[in-house]
């Protein structure tokens, strides 16, 4: 299981420069599976479980959370909700992924500078605290968030994927 992981982690990590201009898609995708590799490294089974939105929920939720400016210019929305649980454990890590695609890499710089600003490192406008970060590339945004934000293994992911 080990050797998997380490195998998945040099792949993602080959493939990284050559996703320059990634699509809001491949960004989610690529941070599902750094998460699911990176907390599940040490299980022996596990199940990841993906929750479906409508994409106007999607949009709404990012208004709703985060304001409207974060969405007016958006053209590419992805997002990816992913519970990963440990079999046999009877709570699982929870991970929000939405990758906003914006006309050019100016409006994506100005909204990551906006979105990192906030002295808030946490959601508005949510019932459960939940914890977020950012990152960005070329015109898109990435936001992260967590309603398990306070577990060890979300922490480390959060501070190995920013350093990236």
């Amino acid at each position: 299981m080990l050797k998997i992981y380490f195998i998945v982690a040099t792949l993602l990590f080959i493939m990284e420069p050559a996703c320059a201009d990634c699509t809001g898609k491949s960004l989610t995708n690529e941070v599902k599976e750094k998460f699911v590799a990176e907390l599940s490294s040490d299980w022996d089974s596990f199940q990841v479980c993906e929750i479906y939105s409508k994409n106007d929920d999607k949009r709404a939720f990012v208004e709703h959370s985060f304001g409207k400016k974060y969405i007016s210019e958006v053209n590419i929305l992805d997002c990816k909700e992913i519970l990963i649980q440990n079999q046999g454990t009877s709570s699982g890590l929870h991970l929000g992924i939405i990758a906003l695609g914006y006309p050019d890499e100016k409006i994506a710089i100005k909204n990551y500078k906006l979105v990192t600003s906030n002295d808030s490192k946490f959601l508005a406008n949510t019932i459960i605290l939940t914890g977020y970060t950012a990152l960005r590339r070329s015109n898109i945004v990435v936001l992260l968030y967590s309603e398990t934000f306070l577990d060890e293994k979300i922490k480390s992911f959060f501070k190995q994927i920013l350093t990236k």
